[in-house]
This record gives C-alpha cells, sequence and structure tokens, in this order.
C-alpha cells in the first residue's frame, strides 16, 4: 500500500532528479574543447550514481552498480553522485540518513575520497549550506577526510551555479583552512567548467592573492590527474614556472592519481604501465607518500589536512622535465 509519505518522497526525489537535459544544459555554458566527451560521460556518471541513490538509498545497491559497470574508469563518479543522495537522504530517508554514509565508507573503501566530496555537493544546494556542513554526520566520522566536503562544495557550487565568463565563486569560509580547500576544490572545478579555455584560470589566478594561488594550482592538479588521467601520456607541466606553486600542482595532481590507485586500481596499473620509466617511478614514489596514514590534527577545525597537504607539497622530489 502507498502512503501519503511515499507519495510525498516518490515527488520529492522526483524535483532532485539530475537529468540529461539538465545537465546538458550546464555544460554547454562551458564549451570545453578538447574534454567535451569526457566532462558529459563523468557528468552523466555522476547524475546516474545520484538519481539511483535517491530512489533506492541502498549501498549495497551501489556496490552492486560498479559490478556492472562497462567502463570501470566512470565508476568513482557514480560513487561520487551516490555520496550526495545519502547526503541529501537526510532529507527524504530521516530514519536511515544517519548511518547512511557509515555504510557507504565501510563497503566502498576504496573511494573514501569521492564519498566525502560527493557529500560536499549537497551543501552547494541546501539552503544554509556553509552553516549546515559542519554539522553533517562525516564530521564525527572522519574530521580529517571530512574536509574533503568543503573541497566538494566549492566543486559543486562552480560547476552546478558559476557564470561564464568568469565563473566566480567566492569563498563562504572565514577560516583560512576551509579557504584553502574551497580555492582547491574551485581549482578543481575550472578543468571542468573551463578546460578549453586557459585564459579563465589565468584570470582567477592573477585576481589572487598570491600566498593563495597554490591552492587552485593544486585543485586544478587534482582534476588533471583524476578526471583527465586517462588522456595523460606524460606527467603534465603546472601552469605557473613559480616553484612553490609547481610542487602545489604536482601535490594536487599526486593526490588525484592515489584516489586512482585506490578507486579503480585496474584503470591506475595499466596507466602507469604505459608511462616512461622515470615517469612511472615519480607517480610511484608520490602514491605511496600520499597513501601514508597522516597524523590529525584535534585542534585544527580540518583536522590537520591542510598541514598534511603542504607537508606532501615540500617533500615531493620534483620529476624529471623532458629534454
Amino acid at each position: 500500500m502507498i502512503t501519503v509519505v511515499d507519495r510525498l518522497r516518490s515527488r520529492l526525489v522526483a524535483r532532485m532528479r539530475l537529468t540529461d537535459r539538465r545537465l546538458d544544459r550546464r555544460i554547454s555554458l562551458f564549451a570545453p574543447a578538447d574534454d567535451a566527451d569526457l566532462i558529459t560521460a563523468i557528468g552523466r556518471e555522476f547524475a546516474h550514481g545520484f538519481n539511483d541513490s535517491l530512489r533506492t538509498f541502498d549501498a549495497a545497491a551501489v556496490t552492486a552498480e560498479l559490478d556492472s559497470l562497462n567502463d570501470a574508469y566512470l565508476a568513482p563518479f557514480y560513487v561520487e553522485g551516490a555520496a550526495m543522495a545519502f547526503a541529501a537522504g537526510r532529507t527524504v530517508y530521516p530514519s536511515k540518513a544517519r548511518t547512511a554514509h557509515r555504510v557507504l565508507l565501510t563497503d566502498l573503501p576504496g573511494h573514501k575520497y569521492l564519498i566525502f566530496a560527493g557529500w560536499g555537493w549537497w551543501y552547494a544546494v541546501r539552503p544554509f549550506g556553509a552553516l549546515a556542513i559542519r554539522r553533517s554526520p562525516v564530521w564525527r566520522q572522519d574530521s580529517l577526510f571530512a574536509a574533503l566536503s568543503i573541497d566538494g562544495m566549492a566543486f559543486a557550487t562552480c560547476f552546478l551555479k558559476a557564470r561564464p565568463p568568469r565563473f566566480d565563486v567566492p569563498c563562504p569560509f572565514p577560516n583560512p583552512e576551509f579557504e584553502a580547500l574551497w580555492l582547491q576544490g574551485y581549482g578543481r572545478a575550472l578543468w571542468f567548467v573551463a578546460s578549453g579555455h586557459p585564459e579563465v584560470f589565468r584570470d582567477q589566478h592573477e585576481r589572487l592573492d598570491p600566498q593563495r594561488r597554490p591552492e587552485l594550482s593544486a585543485g586544478l592538479g587534482l582534476a588533471t590527474a583524476f578526471a583527465g588521467m586517462r588522456r595523460l601520456r606524460t606527467l603534465p607541466e603546472a601552469p605557473s614556472g613559480s616553484e612553490i606553486e609547481r610542487r602545489a600542482f604536482l601535490q594536487g595532481l599526486a593526490f588525484g592519481l592515489t584516489a586512482r590507485r585506490e578507486a579503480s586500481p585496474d584503470s591506475f596499473r595499466r596507466w602507469i604501465d604505459q608511462l616512461d620509466r622515470p615517469s612511472a617511478s615519480w607517480v610511484a614514489a608520490a602514491t605511496d607518500r600520499c597513501l601514508q596514514p597522516p597524523e590529525r590534527a584535534a585542534s585544527s577545525p580540518d583536522g590537520g589536512y591542510v598541514a598534511w597537504q603542504r607537508q606532501i607539497r615540500s617533500e615531493l622530489p620534483l620529476p624529471e622535465r623532458p629534454a
């Protein structure tokens, strides 16, 4: 028997659904040049994960769907979309939502970075998201990697709301650690919304204070590696010649490749096998370093996540430049 609650839930889910038409209308504003098909495929898979999980609200169904996907490279984006749906579930399935994130993290530990980032997507669209995100249950689950939800919130705000030609997205957080995470998520989003227009990134870069620019570069590096790994044949160069910004870009690159190594090991292995030996050695060493457990800082609002990133930036060797 269908209850009144079931009917209301069904209507709410239908209103929240990410349709291909909505995605295509949004992506058409980006006008990416070289990566249009990849960006569209990623967007579709994210929406697929969100729509499925908003309807079923079942972590086991997420795992089952991953096993049946034709393209394992896109699987992490399905998980990211599912995580957004699980965050939204506090509105749609309040009785189930308290432990949903724990089940998803337990069932899919290799996708934890995507789960935390996807969780942040919801706070880009819900009212008073910047105030509510710190009360999210993921912060009680893992205060360190939960900082990635700030990155995810910034990415989603840019991807879903920012307007061309500049795609400005002001940071709603006064805290310097959260601002760093926000700029990283924003830099990651610029890979998607301005991949065919490098002048957009240059414009945003030049308008930032110099001390904030490395965070934008780190986000760009992460997206270049995680979303674009399939198309990389060599290690990409940082967009800035500054050593500080180059190290930040490489740290983002290393984080993106580490997330790939964890979430889609077969794709990662095939990719690293086609690199030249110095590049493959750098990738192996960099991702090994990123997988070493960080020290948590209970006194820091982000659990020490940004400090950990900056430590890695200073430690990573600079890869050999091609002759």
